[in-house]
């Protein structure tokens, strides 16, 4: 049986140099191709339909055994339609679909429940039917499903399940294994009130050989990593238990009856199931439905629901494993389409649910064998196993099939429970561990119930340890992209602590929510700072809130209230904005909130709101001599600057820089207010800087002889004084002086403004 949770083979150590040499030499003809392909389908193959009898067996042990030689026909029928299906549409080629092992304990669960709850008066066949029935509807939910998601190109979803509950879950599915693989050798059941059974003399002898096949399997796959392994491994033990059984002297019905071999069967081989048979008579049809019991069926449905999310992680990881193999990218949304029609086909006949092997798949690729006739071949061995399966299956000793499952169910486990202790986190391996002990101990809906649980509570508790403040600024070390007149820039830089802006991330909800709360409600007790006056929330960088987080925004609207500070939001997504207004955070009706479109106007909003309460604005704004004045040396007459000066007044909305243009001259704003933007290929306008009365404009372009780089717009009515660059050439031949301090006057200028945008970039820097 292949080890389905270890997708990568490698080539024999003692086989290396000649396989090597098939593998690196690409046939150069036909038949060598044809040859190789074969080779590599009848390994494939045999593995295949070996793994389909060790499955039925699985499937119908115990009580259910006289049905074993049908209910190896579900499997084989079930096998043939979704392998020969999937080779012929799978997205990469040579792929092999093969039943899912993951999801055979669970049905051979759905099995069991349904025999025990029959009724006492149910006959063999009625069992048969109705667990054939309940096979048939978990395939086709789990085709449906498939279907579903590939047609709602929905498949990157499934991507998403968390690594430890896929890995305990197959380590739960180890331990099934290896319980179903006991209680084949033995048939007797695994239980605490049987152990002691287990352990007699003539009962251990039936055991325990199947236990050391599946060591002994175990070391030489790890050993030698390659799927020929398993073959010679398993046909060793079968040619040695017969010749034991030869040179002993004991019959092979003698060794059946000592409950040695799976046999003695009825003469049939393995028939196709009920469900297709009976399509051909519509009166032997409606005699079947009649005999199925439906209610035992509905009770297994939970179990049934289990088989989807595992199914679809199934598919996932073997196609992982398909693409590592043919280095190529599976197209996965047409890779569940596919399954999903297989699947739902081969439920027509009871067939169990089966996807792509990326075990299988990748023999042929070792090989060098690259194409769909590999997986064709493959489905063609099951329809052998039609004609000699009952033969087959009568040599099997109980000892070698059941060792082939605790072999897999061990693998799984050393996978899952030793080597990921070292790869995963503690918490994930603790989640991991958690489900593979409640699998083992109580059930398999439990354990992923419980994983699945254990994973949601450690995601809360991993991202609660995230800041949802990701930055915390003030107006000291943050101001908007609006420069104003000198006087007005060091009043707000004094009254900067009462500005407090923090910028979020992520998802707020109810474990990170409560400590924004925390932290604005210790910056209005913090006595070391002057009053808060507005709150700034940039939400830019916010994917969502959830219901529960509305509480925390209730919390410091409440907060905004009682201490006099106004809430301002920004960058509000539509979702956001409208559970702020339903939670009446947002309203505007109350000036205590209010929300802009982005951090840079939300500011600006605060910075006016400052200077209007203290009347800042209405100081009178110097002139532009009085402005020059104070800047240069009382040895400068600014009367002669001014000379070089051309006074303009600059009508609202008009563009007196655009984008592109030459460098012309300087621009003094004496009264009013400019704004420079850029328009993006979006067609949006994004503002960069707006300035007002006391600022100048153009210096760069002038200084460094570019084009413009963006367009300057009049806000307002604005009076502007302009130094073209033939004046500023002009004062430097005529008054050298007077154009040093100029160009003094210029660096110090320049000098500030770098220093407040550099003020503003640090703070922003993480």
């Amino acid at each position: 049986m292949i080890d389905a949770s270890r997708p990568t083979f490698n080539l024999v150590h003692t086989w290396h140099l000649t396989m090597s040499e098939k593998i690196n030499s690409k046939p150069n003809s036909f038949f060598q191709k044809f040859a190789s392909t074969l080779m590599a389908s009848a390994l494939t193959g045999i593995i295949a339909v070996s793994n389909a009898f060790s499955y039925g067996a699985t499937l119908f042990s115990g009580d259910l055994s006289e049905h074993l030689a049908a209910g190896v026909g579900l499997v084989l029928f079930g096998s043939l339609v979704i392998t020969a299906i999937l080779a012929l549409t799978s997205s990469i080629k040579g792929a092999i679909a093969t039943p899912k092992a993951a999801t055979i304990p669970i049905l051979a669960m759905i099995a069991a429940g349904i025999a025990a709850d029959m009724p006492a008066s149910a006959t063999p066949d009625e069992v048969f039917l109705t667990i054939t029935v309940a096979f048939g509807i978990s395939t086709l939910s789990v085709g449906v499903i498939f279907l579903l998601f590939g047609l709602f190109k929905a498949g990157s979803f499934i991507r998403f399940m968390p690594y430890p509950i896929f890995g305990g879950f197959l380590a739960g599915i180890g331990w099934l294994l290896i319980h179903g693989g006991l209680e084949i050798t033995l048939d007797l059941p695994l239980q605490m009130d049987s152990l002691s059974q287990w352990i007699e003399p003539p009962n251990l002898i039936h055991w325990l050989p199947g236990v050391i096949f599946a060591l002994v399997l175990l070391v030489l796959q790890r050993r030698f990593k390659h799927g020929a392994v398993i073959i010679i491994t398993f046909l060793s033990g079968l040619v040695i238990f017969h010749l034991a059984g030869w040179a002993t002297g004991t019959s092979q019905l003698e060794m059946a009856q000592g409950g040695w071999l799976l046999g003695p069967f009825p003469d049939s081989n393995p028939q196709l199931p009920f469900l297709f048979t009976a399509l051909r008579n519509t009166d032997n049809l409606q005699n079947i439905i009649q005999s199925i019991n439906w209610e035992t069926i509905y009770h297994q449905t939970p179990t049934i629901f289990t088989l989807i999310p595992i199914s679809l992680l199934s598919l996932i990881f073997a196609n992982s494993g398909l693409e590592l193999a043919a280095k190529q990218d599976a197209n996965l949304n047409r890779e569940l389409g596919t399954a999903g029609i297989a699947n739902i086909l081969a439920s027509l006949g009871g067939g169990v649910i089966g996807c792509q092997n990326a075990s299988l798949s990748t023999l042929p690729y070792r090989m060098g064998v690259h194409n769909r006739f590999t997986g064709l071949f493959t489905a063609a061995f099951f329809g052998v196993g039609f004609f000699y399966g009952n033969a087959i299956l009568s040599i099997l000793p109980k000892a070698l099939v059941g060792g082939l499952l605790i072999y897999l169910g061990l693998s799984f486990l050393v996978r899952w429970v030793l080597e990921s202790y070292a790869l995963l986190p503690k918490t994930e391996y603790f989640i991991l561990f958690l489900i593979h002990g409640v699998i083992a101990i109580i059930g398999l809906l439990e354990g992923v119930l419980v994983g699945i649980l254990a994973a949601v509570v450690l995601f809360v508790i991993n991202y609660s340890q995230i800041n949802v403040i990701r930055k915390t600024l003030s107006r000291a070390t943050y101001q908007s992209n609006v420069e104003r007149y000198s006087h007005y820039q060091e009043y707000l830089q004094s009254k900067g602590e009462t500005i407090h802006i923090l910028k979020l991330q992520g998802f707020i909800f109810f474990g990170t929510a409560y400590s924004l709360f925390q932290h604005v409600q210790q910056r209005v007790s913090n006595a070391g700072l002057p009053s808060l006056e507005f709150l700034v929330l940039d939400f830019k960088l916010v994917h969502g809130i959830d219901s529960s987080a509305l509480d925390s925004f209730t919390r410091i609207h409440h907060l905004a209230k009682s201490h006099n500070f106004t809430t301002v939001f920004c960058d509000l997504s539509a979702t956001i904005e409208n559970q702020l207004i339903a939670g009446e955070i947002l309203d505007p009706k109350e000036n205590a909130a209010h929300q802009f479109s982005d951090i840079d106007h939300a500011v600006e909003w605060c910075e006016n709101q400052l200077l209007s309460i203290e009347n800042i604005t209405s100081t009178s704004l110097p002139s532009i001599k009085a402005y020059l004045s104070e800047k240069f040396p009382e040895s400068i007459k600014i009367d002669r600057l001014l000379d070089y000066l051309d006074e303009q007044l600059i009508e609202e909305n008009t563009p007196f820089i655009s984008k592109g243009d030459p460098p012309y001259g300087i621009y003094f704003i004496e009264r009013g207010q400019v704004t420079v933007q850029i328009k993006l290929e979006s067609g949006e306008t994004v503002r960069l800087r707006t300035m007002g009365s006391g600022t100048i404009v153009g210096e760069l372009g002038v200084y460094m002889n570019n084009p413009a780089s963006a367009t300057v717009i009049a806000d307002m009515p604005t009076i502007a004084y302009f130094l073209s660059r033939e004046a500023l050439s002009k004062m430097e031949d005529e008054d050298p002086n007077l154009a040093t301090a100029f160009h003094k006057f210029m660096v110090t200028f320049v000098g500030k403004r770098l220093l407040s945008s550099n003020v503003t970039l640090q703070a922003l820097m993480d």
